[in-house]
């Protein structure tokens, strides 16, 4: 289970006092030592920008579409970079379809803002009625595939790695836009910006600014959580965002395969029934530095004895610079679900894991977007907030020396 599945947990349970582990006592890491009186700048290894590899891009790009409400005509390229608009493009009419060089060729975006700002970039080829705009789809002889499902394939293909699903794509999604490892880059671009950007990220108003001597503060044990609201529309805009800091006392290699392992969550959670890997995709050129699956997790809440069932993507990469990302993203619609119980959702959940002077530990990013119908939003903040730390709290209590018991 990721910290965004323990977030889940606890924002079912609401009011409920969920399982505490042993490391319960303080926020400050007692149960492991520090190096007290480290300099942070001795402490931390300066990482610089944190990239997916490939170039660079800028963290606030134009997401430009036409004031119409029958939407923009739009190319884009889904690259390792996030998505962005193909080298050489114009507004001009749209080159022809090139399916084979391109995930998406065209795309329907609908908004009635003419810009905003936000993780991808969608470059207008043409504003008008559907009708003028199908004219410049031409769907591949060989595949039975329509130009107008193609459309509709891309806009799913965009909604699902934005920070944000919009909420006419969400009960569409089935987790199948995914095997595309495409898709996958570029959603895991999306999650570095916002475990990266604090302030100005164009989706989420931390409500409290980041510590000017964070390196300190993180390395005296302390566990620093943020509360934020989403400033645009989509699928679970209500809900709070979740945002800590911390030091993890195990490498960050070691914390992303115990997140990714679904046979280990019995390990930090005794409420968890059991997390099953339902789809494993398979991706030759990435494999052995990403790894993508759905999984499908069930936990029994305590007194009531009710089941919770979530399904949710994972995804793990190994960064350039020795740093982890783990990105956590609810599949929408009834696929996978087994009908078991109640459901919840992690509308987005990012964990990125950074090196430190020490191997043999990590620094925690961690950000949980959860819904779960029918808790009070009243209650969601503050169960957030109480499960981010437990968390920490509970991962540290395994990775605890025998000799310090």
């Amino acid at each position: 289970m990721t910290i965004s599945m323990w977030f889940l947990l606890l924002l079912v349970v609401a009011t409920t006092e969920g399982r505490r582990g042993s490391a319960s006592s303080s926020s400050t890491g007692h149960h492991y030592a520090y190096p007290r009186g480290a300099s942070s700048s001795s402490r931390f290894i300066r990482l610089g920008r944190l990239s997916l590899g490939g170039g660079t891009t800028g963290n606030d790009i134009d997401l430009s579409t036409c004031r119409e409400a029958s939407s923009s005509l739009s190319k884009i390229l889904i690259s390792d970079r996030g998505i962005e608009e193909p080298a050489g493009a114009t507004t001009a009419e749209p080159p022809t379809m090139d399916r084979g060089q391109l995930l998406v060729a065209s795309a329907t975006v609908t908004t009635a803002a003419p810009t905003r700002k936000g993780i991808c970039r969608i470059l207008p080829f043409k504003c008008g009625k559907a009708k003028e705009k199908q004219q410049h789809l031409k769907a591949d002889p060989a595949s039975p595939v329509t130009g107008a499902s193609l459309a509709d394939k891309a806009t799913l293909a965009v909604g699902a790695t934005l920070p944000l699903i919009p909420e006419d794509a969400w009960e569409q999604l089935s987790g199948d836009e995914y095997d595309d490892p495409q898709v996958v880059d570029a959603l895991a671009q999306t999650g570095l910006i916002m475990a990266t950007k604090h302030d100005n990220n164009g989706w989420v108003d931390w409500k409290e600014s980041m510590p000017s001597n964070l390196d300190a503060t993180l390395d005296s044990g302390e566990i620093l959580v943020f509360k934020g609201s989403t400033i645009r529309p989509g699928y679970g805009s209500e809900v709070p965002w979740i945002k800590s800091h911390s030091i993890i006392p195990m490498a960050p290699a070691e914390l992303a395969g115990l997140m990714m392992d679904s046979s280990q969550v019995k390990t930090y959670n005794s409420l968890s029934l059991g997390r099953d890997d339902v789809k494993v995709m398979q991706h030759p050129e990435s494999s052995g530095t990403h790894a993508t699956k759905i999984v499908r997790n069930v936990v029994q809440l305590p007194v009531s004895n009710s089941k919770v069932e979530s399904v949710t993507l994972l995804h793990t990469r190994q960064l350039e610079n020795g740093s982890h990302l783990l990105i956590s993203r609810a599949i929408g619609g009834s696929k996978h679900f087994t009908g078991v119980g109640g459901k919840s959702y992690i509308l987005l959940g990012v964990n990125l894991f950074e090196p430190t002077s020490d191997a043999n530990e990590c620094r925690m990013t961690a950000i949980n977007h959860v819904y779960s119908p029918g808790v009070p939003l009243m209650l969601a903040g503050k169960v957030g907030v109480k499960s981010a730390k437990n968390f920490v709290k509970d991962i540290r209590a395994l990775c605890v020396p025998v000799a310090s018991q």
